[in-house]
């Protein structure tokens, strides 16, 4: 909930929870808790929570407040992220990048910018692998995305999904099956049209491991679980994510080719209307979009300091900067959206293993 900003090597550096917030002590975050309830998230709701900085309505205040918004996962749910802690690197200051829900937040991702607030539009059309069961509020947009600056490079990429070769149909809908929405890519035409089921861009899960066997991973790599992996509230345990987790890390791990030049980040892309003491950055110049609470990031691999947090601010759109950085050859900010704006990811990188020192700023 916290950190030392002038501690930076292990556990020591977290800042303890409080005993209680609003009178109400925390609740322990087990995944059949995870499982059971579901905090408010919506943008108006996380707003209200917020307080305008002040994070004092997560347990009262709010139609969505609740005492169950105020919790703590146990280490034995959340086993497998103390045990990354350890190992790797920890980000205590990676934010929301703008209050809201999932879709809202998968475009940061992609395009570094605010499209939608919530979940409120679904990508293209019904005739979309993985938008069968929608039937309204069908978006495609034709902004400039970190893949279409990959494709231009002719740097390879793909987004591998969970269930995305099972091509469901209307009656096959999330969080048991593969959701369109959930991939901010299938927004843009230019990238994936309705009439395509294969792409070299767009594939299943289990294709991940036979390209690293292969040695054909892409340069750049996505990966996403179904609903029911994901560790959103409500739809899925906390173990069920890590476990898809561990297991692309062992397989990267496992690989003489990928072993030593491969980095796995995990990122969430929101919060799950879970309570937080720190205040999020001010509104953003880019989009005037407020930022939301923080959430984990983490960072995997040989390159990665060890049992190390790092305190650098930080967003999902920090990543777009840093494949700028390390793939595209040129300036950071091609996009013209937050990655102009938004600090790099270098601090969790050991300059000793990378031969290089990455910016940090």
């Amino acid at each position: 909930t916290g950190s030392k900003p002038t501690c930076n090597i292990g556990p020591s550096c977290c800042e303890a929870a409080p005993d209680s917030v609003s009178g109400s002590f925390p609740v322990t975050l087990t995944d059949k808790q995870n499982l059971a309830y579901d905090p408010g998230h919506s943008s108006s709701c996380e707003l209200c929570k917020m307080n305008n900085g002040l994070m004092d309505q997560f347990v009262t205040g709010c139609s969505c407040s609740s005492p169950f918004s105020f919790a703590i996962a146990e280490n034995i749910s959340a086993a497998a992220y103390y045990s990354w802690a350890r190992s790797y690197a920890i980000a205590d200051n990676f934010f929301q990048s703008a209050v809201g829900a999932s879709s809202e937040n998968y475009m940061y991702f992609a395009t570094g910018k605010f499209l939608f607030w919530d979940n409120n539009a679904v990508p293209q059309n019904s005739n979309l692998n993985g938008a069968r069961c929608y039937n309204s509020h069908f978006k495609s947009y034709y902004s400039t995305t970190i893949a279409d600056l990959l494709n231009y490079c002719g740097v390879h990429w793909t987004y591998y999904a969970e269930g995305y070769n099972k091509n469901p149909n209307r009656k096959q809908c999330s969080p048991y099956y593969y959701d369109a929405g959930d991939d901010p890519f299938t927004f843009f035409p230019s990238l994936i049209n309705s009439s395509q089921l294969h792409s070299p861009n767009f594939r299943d899960y289990t294709n991940l491991y036979s390209d690293i066997t292969a040695g054909t991973l892409p340069s750049v790599s996505y990966v996403r679980g179904l609903g029911i992996h994901s560790e959103h509230p409500r739809l899925s345990s906390l173990t069920a994510g890590e476990i898809i987790s561990q297991n692309v890390i062992n397989a990267i791990m496992a690989s003489n080719t990928y072993r030593g030049n491969t980095v796995i980040f995990l990122a969430r892309d929101e919060s799950g209307g879970y309570y937080d003491h720190v205040s999020p950055p001010p509104i953003s110049k880019i989009d005037n979009k407020p930022y939301g609470p923080r959430i984990p990031f983490v960072a995997i691999g040989y390159q990665i300091k060890q049992n190390y947090v790092s305190h650098i601010q930080t967003e999902p759109s920090s990543l777009i900067k840093f494949i700028e950085w390390n793939w595209l050859n040129g300036p950071p900010g091609q996009l013209g959206t937050r990655d102009t704006v938004v600090n790099n990811i270098g601090d969790m990188f050991d300059d000793k293993k990378t031969g290089v020192k990455i910016p940090s700023y």
